[in-house]
């Protein structure tokens, strides 16, 4: 299907009578735009080339671009040889050298432009074309008409067809009667007005008249441009569409950057995610083994547990052991100081036998056996030494171990019990002596005080081993044999104030024995 680009769908009609034409040729003066109100486009398409005769030089350079392979003149047409003033009307095709349409332009609203342009007459555009024949001639110069038809002059060149717009500027009034001559005189005869242009047959072509005499019908099976100002609501709808489909496009885009975005996001959310993961894998796996580390330390824990238990045992042990330990020290160390005290009181004896200087066999035998027994004694004393020293010696150990410093806080509880016990033996001890006194002084009183004695069992326990150390102190200070034998034994000391330990009084009896 035909498309129509033409302002008034003169192409569609043209192209109607001269359709059979092949590689036909045109001169389209006035051009204008390439595309928009172009009566040349549809021809183009079509194979045809032409030549285009442009004063505007905007619309010539438009020309060029569009169509390389033709001709463009930028001149205008007329019988002046030189250069004329234009009024020009940007963007519109109403220029035009005729001052009067200019100020009709101009009042209308519009901006006008001065411009000078070469002025060419049509028979030099015929010789520059140079072509055998012309199909059809275009002529739309806005009022200068006459001047181009005129400057035809004598040139040979009869196009097939002659299209002039023939009324005046932006207006349905017929402008036409002044050069309608030029063109009958040459040959051509009308044959069809279109409401804006006429359109005349030459002589040689009257067959092309039936074609042209009708208007653009259903027949043609054309269609319009974009462009037309018969799609103009069509256009309007398409101009909007192709501002939607551009909005669409533009958010399409801003979509897919959007998305390109978001993959780009998600693929580092992805890369992220991995990371955390394979985080969370590595911090399973280090809490896996810090699990399996805190119940091997539990394990420990425990083993430390029944170890600390045990320890305690074997110290709570230890000090039971130690303590009575300390005991047996404290009691060796007392029965080696009554030791050594006897043994003092025994050498003061001697001496006073040697001064005495005793013959008697008895008594030296006596003083023999005494001596004995003093050196059993000594032997006696000698290993209670060794084993108060490797008592102190143990004790020693026992003091720097880890177990006695840990247990210093308990030693420090039963030291100060042992003190309160001491101290409550010596508040006992004067009173019980006291209430011996009393009862050696008031017999009777013994046994009521007994009985009361006996109400505290630790206190009847003491009286009676006190009573039963004193029972044997006396029996061990009995005069001695060297009494009997008549020799002057130093004066003892009365038994009651003698204090000794069992053993000691065991040790003095058995030497008043001998």
């Amino acid at each position: 299907m035909t498309v129509s680009y033409a302002q008034q769908f003169e192409d569609v009609i043209l192209w109607r009578a001269l359709k059979d034409v092949q590689n036909g040729a045109y001169i389209d003066i006035g051009a204008n735009d390439p595309v928009v109100d172009s009566v040349s486009l549809l021809f183009y398409e079509k194979g045809w080339r032409g030549m285009h005769v442009e004063p505007m030089p905007g619309y010539a350079q438009k020309l060029r671009e569009a169509r390389a392979d033709e001709q463009v003149l930028e001149a205008a047409v007329g019988e002046a040889s030189d250069e004329i003033e234009l009024f020009s009307f940007e963007g519109t095709g109403l220029t035009t050298a005729i001052p009067g349409f200019a100020k009709q332009h101009e009042k209308a609203g519009r901006e006008l432009t001065k411009i000078k342009v070469e002025c060419v007459p049509l028979a030099e555009i015929f010789e520059l074309f140079n072509r055998l024949h012309i199909h059809w001639l275009k002529i739309d110069v806005e009022g200068m008409e006459k001047g181009v038809v005129q400057s035809w002059g004598s040139h040979p060149a009869r196009p097939w067809v002659v299209v002039i717009e023939s009324t005046r500027p932006n207006s349905q009034e017929p402008a036409f009667e002044d050069w309608e001559p030029e063109l009958t005189k040459r040959g051509y005869g009308f044959a069809y007005f279109d409401g804006l242009n006429r359109f005349y047959v030459h002589e040689d072509h009257a067959e092309l008249a039936t074609a042209i005499n009708l208007p653009p019908n259903f027949f043609d099976f054309f269609s319009l441009s974009e462009h037309s100002p018969f799609s103009w609501h069509l256009t309007g709808r398409l101009n909007a569409a192709e501002e939607e489909i551009a909005k669409l496009l533009a958010r399409l885009e801003q979509l897919l950057a959007e998305r390109e975005a978001h993959d780009v996001h998600t693929k580092w959310v992805e890369s992220e995610l991995a990371k955390v993961q394979s985080s969370i894998a590595d911090r399973d796996m280090a809490i896996k083994w810090l699990q399996d580390q805190l119940a091997e330390v539990r394990i420990e824990v425990e083993a430390r547990d029944g170890t600390v238990e045990w320890l305690q045992s074997q110290l709570t042990e230890s000090k039971a052991e130690t303590e009575a330990r300390e005991r047996a020290i404290e009691q060796l160390q007392k029965q080696l100081a009554d030791a050594e005290s006897l043994q003092q009181k025994i050498s003061a004896a001697e001496r006073e036998v040697a001064s005495l200087g005793a013959t008697n066999a008895d008594l030296i035998v006596q003083v023999s056996q005494w001596e004995q027994r003093a050196a059993g004694l000594q032997r006696e004393m000698d290993l209670w030494r060794q084993q108060a020293n490797a008592l102190r010696l143990q004790s020693d150990e026992i003091r720097n171990s880890a177990s006695w410093k840990l247990s210093a806080p308990i030693r420090w509880g039963g030291h100060l019990a042992r003190l309160a016990i001491q101290g409550t033996k010596s508040t006992l001890r004067p009173a019980a002596a006291g209430g011996l006194n009393i009862v050696r002084a008031i017999p009777w009183i013994k046994s009521p005080m007994l009985a009361a004695a006996s109400l505290v069992p630790p206190l009847r326990r003491k009286i009676d081993h006190f009573s039963l150390v004193r029972q044997q102190a006396q029996e061990a200070l009995q005069t001695p044999p060297a009494a009997a034998a008549g020799i002057n034994a130093p004066a003892r000391a009365d038994a009651s104030d003698v204090k000794l330990y069992p053993r000691a009084a065991q040790i003095l009896h058995d030497l008043g024995a001998t």
